[in-house]
């Protein structure tokens, strides 16, 4: 089943307790994969894909009265009781931290992130425009991860390399986690791909447009090995020869300036940007 990621976010108690709000960001990347944005007022109703089990959710893009309120639109997954339930049980331990956190804060208090957890839910779309899956990172995931990737060159992450190397040490368990998060790396790349349309963010070229093979390349701001952040913050997109020359080079990545500062003194600013800072 083909997937493209349109959202990945840090396990929060609002996901868990009532629905998943999606920012700007992914707006746009939602409606580069649909190529029908939601309509200010309008849902869509989707079955969600979890752990094997279809469900009933929906898309919605809430309908502001726009003399009141001046923000942008904001568009919400939300799902049913069985879902959450479903959620709750994957993600226990944060779960169960986050209820200890209410009872100490009480209900009309704002909830504080669990500083501990590195938890995430993704949710991406597939070959059937009603059918969108949710995928569940959970810390053990992270720890597996980051365990098999420690002697992993950045550039062998990216370029699937280190898969096929041999490690008789690695269980099952850590392999398929390593493989989920390669997959979910892999789709959150596409995604950007097709937001900005197969282009070079830094030249605003399409290399290959000529020959019908566009080529494009995610390239990870703070390499994968060292962060595990795949977050769409972290990813730009870069032509093949333009991403030689990053790891080559090894320039400082300025977020303010959204520019590569280069060891010699120059320094390359984005020339198409539909996400970073957004």
């Amino acid at each position: 089943m083909e997937q493209t990621v349109l959202i990945k976010r840090k396990v929060g108690w609002s996901m868990l307790q009532y629905e998943l709000t999606i920012p700007l960001a992914e707006q746009k990347i939602y409606a580069a994969i649909t190529k029908v944005p939601l309509e200010v007022g309008k849902r869509k109703d989707i079955k969600l894909l979890l752990d094997g089990t279809l469900y009933n959710a929906h898309f919605r893009n809430e309908g502001f009265d726009r003399n009141t309120f001046t923000h942008s639109d904001i568009v919400m997954l939300s799902y049913g009781m069985d879902v959450k339930r479903k959620l709750q049980s994957i993600f226990s331990d944060t779960y169960n931290k986050m209820l200890e956190l209410r009872s100490l804060l009480g209900n009309r208090a704002r909830m504080p992130e669990i500083e501990d957890s590195n938890e995430y839910i993704v949710v991406s779309s597939t070959s059937n425009p009603d059918i969108f899956s949710m995928e569940c990172i959970t810390n053990k995931d992270n720890v597996d991860v980051n365990e098999y990737l420690k002697n992993v060159q950045e550039e062998a992450f990216e370029n699937d390399t280190f898969i096929n190397r041999t490690d008789p040490t690695a269980s099952l368990q850590v392999s398929n986690a390593v493989q989920k998060i390669r997959h979910l790396d892999r789709s959150i790349g596409d995604s950007l791909k097709r937001l900005y349309d197969f282009r070079c963010q830094m030249t605003g070229e399409r290399i290959g447009d000529g020959y019908g093979a566009l080529v494009v390349e995610a390239h990870h701001i703070v390499p994968f090995t060292e962060s595990l952040n795949n977050d769409t913050s972290n990813i730009i997109i870069l032509s093949p020869s333009y991403h030689r020359i990053i790891h080559k080079a090894k320039p400082i990545w300025d977020a303010d300036k959204l520019a590569f500062c280069f060891p010699n003194g120059l320094v390359e600013k984005v020339k198409v940007n539909k996400h970073l800072g957004v």
